[in-house]
């Protein structure tokens, strides 16, 4: 099997802090890729409560993150998370990030 570009799964996780149970947050975050050459999966940026994981460290990680991991395709864990009762807010970068290339995300939920 030939090795992906998409090497460096992009994964951000944002927890949410003590805030009102039904107000609005919004983050921008800004993501650049300083490597050489490497090119960085379309980006993922989760809002979530302190509990939610999405794996944990020394275990196989979850099936819905392979496909972005191997491939840079971000549909299977945007599904995986829209399901997921801890979840918030879900941005999707539009394209991988090029070496040098810095990508904006706004994410946006209700804490």
């Amino acid at each position: 099997m030939p090795r992906s570009p998409f090497r460096i799964p992009a994964i951000l996780l944002l927890a949410l802090l003590a805030a009102p149970a039904l107000a609005q947050v919004r983050y921008e975050i800004s993501i650049t890729n300083l490597t050489r050459g490497q090119v960085i999966t379309p980006p993922v940026v989760v809002l979530h409560s302190p509990s939610f994981r999405l794996f944990s460290p020394g275990m196989p990680a979850p099936e819905a993150l392979v496909p972005l991991a191997e491939d840079g395709m971000t549909s299977p864990l945007v599904e995986a998370l829209e399901d997921a009762e801890d979840v918030a807010g879900i941005a999707v970068g539009g394209g991988p990030i090029l070496p040098g290339a810095t990508m904006t995300l706004i994410v946006e939920g209700s804490a």
